[in-house]
């Protein structure tokens, strides 16, 4: 199942604390570098979820993964783009 636009936080498949896979060529946002492409695949550990937004006509932002990245950066991607372990 895709996630897209909003989602309740106990209705997603991956919750804090969980670990999940974020593959190499996975677009990764980060508060310290902005946004690039993972260079190799690595494991993290889920901080909190952000749910997404549904605004009709306006924006949409699918639910996302948080995690604290290096030098305590926060970090972020697509749910849908990851793999829980």
């Amino acid at each position: 199942m895709r996630y897209e636009g909003f989602y309740d936080r106990k209705d997603l498949p991956i919750q804090a604390g969980d670990r999940v896979k974020i593959a190499k060529g996975t677009l990764v946002k980060n508060y310290r570098t902005g946004t690039k492409l993972a260079c190799r695949s690595y494991t993290v550990k889920v901080h909190h979820i952000l749910s997404g937004v549904t605004i009709s006509g306006v924006a949409e932002a699918n639910p996302t993964i948080v995690w604290a990245g290096t030098g305590g950066y926060w970090s972020e991607a697509d749910i849908n783009d990851v793999e829980k372990i």
